[in-house]
């Protein structure tokens, strides 16, 4: 499942937000930060701008956590790759600051 953070009036979130709608329904969820479905997001600590992009495993398990706009190639092939850990997570929300 790819998650999506988005606000209405960012360019960049608008952007991502076209190249989620070209994939199949069901793949991704996007999510308006400034609504309740963000409020009761279990990892909304994580997210530190937008639009952020959260890619989970069918386990639910965090593959990557990042801010930016992503191809729909590069979001799909996420799982192929080793799981993030909560280590890497927070030294690459370090990193992009």
């Amino acid at each position: 499942m790819i998650e999506v953070i988005i606000s209405g009036d960012c360019p960049h979130c608008a952007e991502q937000k076209k190249i989620m709608e070209q994939m199949r329904p069901g793949e991704y969820r996007i999510i308006q930060y400034e609504s309740s479905d963000f409020d009761s997001y279990p990892d909304k600590a994580i997210v530190d701008t937008v639009p952020f992009v959260i890619v989970r495993d069918a386990n639910g398990r965090i593959r990557m956590a990042k801010c930016g706009v992503f191809s729909a190639e590069e979001l799909r092939g996420i799982n192929d790759g080793p799981a993030t850990t909560p280590f890497n997570l927070r030294r690459n929300r370090l990193s992009s600051s």
